[in-house]
């Protein structure tokens, strides 16, 4: 795919580049490719929400009808049905008391509560020193290269 956006860019852009205002037209041309690759993917390609992220949802559901789709866009058959996510439920409150707050549970707590929820998420990346240090790290990255892009954009302008 590389190769053949590399041989279009040899056949129609460089050829425009070698003219007077040349940036211009390869910003016209690159935010024309941007838009195509867009309208495709909203146009013709759909693309569905992830099993597990209906689940946390609680849109259980559609867990499964999207489940189903998948297995029928491969050929076999779905076993999974709506009951055996209530069965596995049921077998993990018996086992382990009450499960977390997550699928239907979760749509019945308030704003705040979700809010509160997503938030303890964070906590994860902070579980151990390693953990700790290595989300620190990650974090400072992005943000060191964010500002440098940023610095560097606005001392071209003065420069």
């Amino acid at each position: 795919m590389v190769t053949i956006w590399y041989v279009v860019n040899l056949l129609t852009i460089q050829p425009v580049l070698t003219f007077t205002k040349g940036w211009r037209y390869l910003l016209y041309c690159t935010g024309a490719i941007t838009i195509a690759a867009w309208i495709l993917r909203t146009v013709a390609f759909r693309f569905r929400e992830s099993p597990k992220f209906l689940l946390v949802k609680g849109r259980d559901d559609a867990a499964v009808e999207v489940l189903q789709q998948i297995s029928a866009f491969n050929g076999r058959e779905c076993t999974v049905s709506l009951e055996d996510f209530e069965k596995l439920t049921a077998q993990h409150e018996e086992l382990f008391g009450p499960a977390a707050e997550i699928g239907a549970q979760q749509t019945k707590k308030s704003v705040g509560q979700m809010i509160r929820a997503e938030l303890s998420r964070y906590g994860l990346l902070f579980s151990s020193g390693p953990v700790a240090m290595l989300t620190i790290c990650v974090w400072g990255t992005y943000a060191c290269d964010y500002f440098g892009f940023t610095v560097a954009g606005m001392l071209s302008l003065i420069l």
